[in-house]
């Protein structure tokens, strides 16, 4: 009895640190080294690790306000509570601009993938049905609620976890100690924002402590380790983008507007890191989906007030 007890304490764990570490690693990771890569590598770990402990700082913080409310409410009741009128209706427009910007973006750089894997099978969809299959799919396990999210996040981390991996082992043989000692300190502030962003996870907090029955050793522990798995995935993608690229090459494909893992193909020599890219876009992009889109129907159910179950989910999911 004891042993399902703790089993089933650890998979909550668990899943919401997968939950937290998806949401935050988006595709936008491949592109990371180009504005940080100015600087060399080791002063953009300065100002990345600089930039996840106040990151976790202020999720801690944000938890601890959290925790003061009642279960299922969210940031619109808490900003009415410490912020005042005013603070709920700022709160709230920054919030949906925010968040609707991030799903237009996840949406409309998942279907193109979700089309070209069709493609890949043999099969050829049009675009409008591209779009229509991706938001549908991932709407609908949206709508099943946070088990079915859980479920469904656990196979597509799982995917993130192999596809970073392998992106790794195949990139990281060009690495040169030589090209990881440039260093320009000045530059590297100007990476901050960037990397502000790239932790990102603040907006799943109420979710994940409803989903703990707000237990705060629990909800701790998921948000150190959740932000920490980010950190160190960013690390070595930096370490392996700048080991590889020199500073000039860096810059060159951000003139040319040319992916970064395509700039490293080529250097490298192997095809199947644009493949291995691809995949990992597609699951950091629909991890970051599914945990912006769960925060965001929890956001409107608390702001409008209603059950969020049955034909009300529904709508809100709408």
């Amino acid at each position: 009895m004891n042993t399902k007890a703790v089993t089933a304490e650890n998979t909550s764990i668990v899943s919401g640190i997968m939950l937290l570490a998806g949401t935050c690693i988006g595709a936008g990771m491949l592109a990371l080294p180009v504005v940080t890569g100015v600087a060399g590598f080791y002063p953009s770990l300065l100002i990345s690790t600089c930039c996840w402990l106040v990151m976790l700082c202020t999720g801690l913080l944000f938890l601890e306000a959290t925790l003061w409310m009642e279960r299922e409410t969210n940031l619109l009741s808490m900003a009415h509570r410490f912020l005042g009128p005013i603070g709920k209706v700022i709160g709230g427009i920054t919030f949906l601009f925010l968040y609707y910007c991030l799903v237009v973006s996840y949406i409309s750089g998942g279907a193109p993938l979700f089309q070209t894997f069709f493609q890949a099978i043999g099969l050829t969809i049009s675009n409008a049905a591209a779009f229509t299959l991706f938001t549908g799919l991932f709407g609908t396990i949206v709508y099943f609620g946070i088990k079915a999210i859980d479920r469904v996040n656990w196979l597509l981390a799982s995917g993130l976890v192999l596809s970073f991996v392998m992106l790794v082992a195949i990139g990281s043989k060009g690495v040169q100690t030589k090209l990881l000692m440039f260093r320009d300190w000045k530059l590297c502030f100007f990476a901050a924002p960037t990397l502000f962003s790239a932790y990102g996870y603040h907006n799943v907090i109420p979710s994940l402590a409803s989903m703990m029955k707000q237990n705060v050793s629990k909800l701790r522990l998921t948000i150190i380790i959740g932000t920490a798995i980010p950190f160190a995935a960013y690390t070595l993608w930096q370490w392996m983008i700048m080991g590889t690229l020199t500073p000039t090459q860096l810059s060159d494909a951000a003139a040319q507007g040319q992916p970064i893992n395509l700039a490293l193909q080529n250097i490298t020599g192997n095809p199947w890191i644009v493949t291995f890219s691809a995949f990992f876009g597609f699951f950091a992009l629909v991890t970051s989906l599914l945990g912006v889109s769960l925060s965001m129907v929890d956001f409107l159910a608390d702001g409008i007030k209603v059950a969020n179950r049955g034909i009300n989910r529904l709508f809100l999911c709408v």
